[in-house]
């Protein structure tokens, strides 16, 4: 088990190096595949190409395979990486679920079971999409199923997005509170452009530990199939343990983690 990583700005950071190429990339679970600034890749080999949702519309990104890709000391081998104008690179799900179970906390990216000094506060249901439908297409997007204003509520788990709730469904006028505000770039869940969106309040309940977060909540001419998305700065109030074939999630008081080599 090893754990790294730096949490800055609300997102979670690690160390990542490519070839002679080396950045902090974000860790980012609502990503199915990394990605690599295009400076990183000049002369490598285009493999094929993948549709990537926008805050605009859908684009074709190229795809390349790195051979050697390495977080920390970390080596993972013949990974794919989207190539784009970033800034910065991502580590997605197929280099984030690389073992049976992966550990989140501010403290860093474990890759295996964290050993936490603290008991589990819940344990939670975990669901997983692949990239078409089965599991050798590998892992495309992850969701939780958490306790939100009293009901289980399927939540999009995306720690590439600061806050730590959003949400997205219809709402009856009489619901939306005060007049709605209109936002460009507000992107959720396979929604882009000129989007309609309102503040509202939830309570969250994760075992015996319970909440109320203010959150941006999208309105959409119908219901979806997860209406919430829970993003990196629940990582402020908890240590988070995946195991996506065991499909569940164990929740930790924040800091339980120990670093270790």
């Amino acid at each position: 088990m090893t754990g790294y990583g730096t949490f800055k700005k609300n997102r979670l950071w690690v160390d990542l190096k490519i070839g002679s190429n080396s950045a902090l990339a974000l860790v980012d679970t609502g990503a199915s595949t990394s990605l690599a600034p295009r400076k990183w890749m000049i002369g490598e080999t285009i493999t094929r190409y993948q549709d990537v949702l926008t805050e605009f519309r859908k684009k074709r990104w190229p795809v390349v395979t790195a051979n050697e890709a390495v977080v920390r000391g970390r080596v993972f081998e013949n990974r794919e990486f989207l190539v784009s104008k970033a800034r910065f690179p991502i580590i997605g799900n197929n280099v984030i679920f690389d073992e049976d179970w992966v550990s989140l906390s501010r403290n860093g990216l474990f890759f295996g079971r964290a050993p936490a000094d603290r008991p589990a506060l819940a344990t939670v249901p975990l669901l997983a999409s692949y990239r078409n439908e089965s599991r050798s297409s590998g892992l495309k997007s992850v969701f939780l199923v958490l306790n939100i204003d009293g009901e289980d509520r399927k939540a999009f788990f995306d720690t590439g997005r600061a806050e730590l709730l959003a949400g997205t469904s219809h709402l009856e006028r009489s619901a939306q509170g005060r007049p709605p505000k209109l936002d460009l770039r507000f992107n959720t869940v396979g929604h882009w452009g000129i989007s309609r969106y309102t503040t509202r309040r939830a309570t969250i309940r994760i075992g015996d530990c319970s909440f109320e977060q203010k959150y941006s909540h999208l309105l959409n001419d119908q219901n979806v199939d997860a209406p919430f998305v829970v993003g990196a700065s629940i990582l402020s109030r908890f240590d988070i343990m995946l195991c996506v074939d065991e499909g569940h999630a164990l929740f930790y008081p924040e800091g339980a983690f120990q670093l270790g080599g």
